[in-house]
């Protein structure tokens, strides 16, 4: 039974009211809001109501019958413990919606930290993954820096030698030799890995 379902406290004269109808569905702060909200909607209509049914019997005074002033104090005292039940269910669901609050906070911040904490795991996996082929990879740029520089060794001695060649006039006299020179490829090891060291 929700709040949403029944009107617990009507237009008419009814003093009375279903408290049950004025509890949550459930404690989600959501649902305990909600009825927080609903509760103080009726505790302002039970105010009117007593209000103006104070307002009446105060009429009454010097004209009514004994009775009916009995009667309608009988109805203010019953709109009164109203009142007081819905300002005591007010407390309590106030009380249940800060604690429910605080629960769902509690919840999105330890499940944020978990996601956080898988998330540090797999990467600190990876960089495990990473370091275990470090041995293959120093391997792989010791290789290229070697190779670099056997490069950069065979083309200096290539063009000393023909500069070499080209101080013979006979050598001369023939002409620009038939030979393509090496070209180097972009992508230097040593431009890459210029402070490396080969262990």
């Amino acid at each position: 039974m929700t709040t949403d379902s029944i009107d617990v406290v009507d237009e008419s004269d009814a003093t009375e009211i279903d408290i049950r109808a004025l509890q949550p569905a459930d404690e989600t702060a959501a649902s305990l809001a909600a009825a927080v909200a609903s509760a103080k909607r009726v505790s302002e209509k039970l105010a009117l109501q007593l209000d103006a049914l104070r307002g009446r019997r105060a009429d009454m005074l010097l004209h009514a019958a004994h009775a009916d002033i009995l009667a309608i104090d009988a109805r203010v005292a019953s709109l009164e413990l109203s009142a007081e039940r819905v300002a005591t269910l007010l407390n309590g669901l106030n009380q249940r919606h800060a604690a429910a609050s605080q629960r769902e906070r509690t919840d999105r911040m330890l499940a944020e930290i978990e996601a956080l904490h898988a998330s540090a795991a797999a990467a600190i996996e990876a960089l495990k993954g990473w370091a275990e082929d470090y041995e293959e990879i120093r391997n792989l740029i010791g290789r290229g820096l070697r190779l670099h520089d056997q490069a950069e060794r065979a083309r200096v001695e290539l063009m000393e030698a023909v500069e070499a060649a080209y101080q013979d006039p006979i050598i001369r006299a023939r002409g620009a030799l038939s030979l393509k020179q090496p070209v180097m490829p972009d992508l230097l090891p040593r431009a890459v890995f210029p402070t490396w060291r080969i262990t």
